[in-house]
């Protein structure tokens, strides 16, 4: 049997949901309530509503979180570049710190 997708999941509880208080009458006429039912699976529905949307605003601030990541190393980058060139140009391209720190890019 395969597996349905999510979104083909939801769909399925709601369109059920819908199909049952639409035809509850008919329900309770051959001796069944479903209101118990019913309840039972909007309140499932709305929690699994409620942590998708969980889900989608953890995965926009894991985004953004990567983006500020990598904005402010870059930045970081940047500085330490012109530092080096500031030590270099204070004392020269050939010192040995120089060239140490040069080394470090590679």
């Amino acid at each position: 049997m395969a597996t349905l997708t999510e979104p083909r999941q939801r769909d399925f509880v709601s369109q059920f949901i819908l199909l049952v208080t639409n035809n509850s009458e008919e329900l309770i006429a051959a001796g069944y309530d479903p209101a118990e039912l019913l309840a039972k699976l909007q309140q499932e529905l709305d929690g699994a509503n409620a942590a998708e949307a969980a889900q989608s605003d953890a995965e926009i601030a894991a985004k953004n979180a990567t983006i500020a990541a990598q904005e402010t190393l870059a930045q970081a980058y940047i500085s330490t570049s012109n530092a080096v060139e500031l030590v270099a140009g204070l004392l020269g391209k050939n010192h040995n710190l120089v060239k140490e720190i040069r080394k470090l890019r590679k």
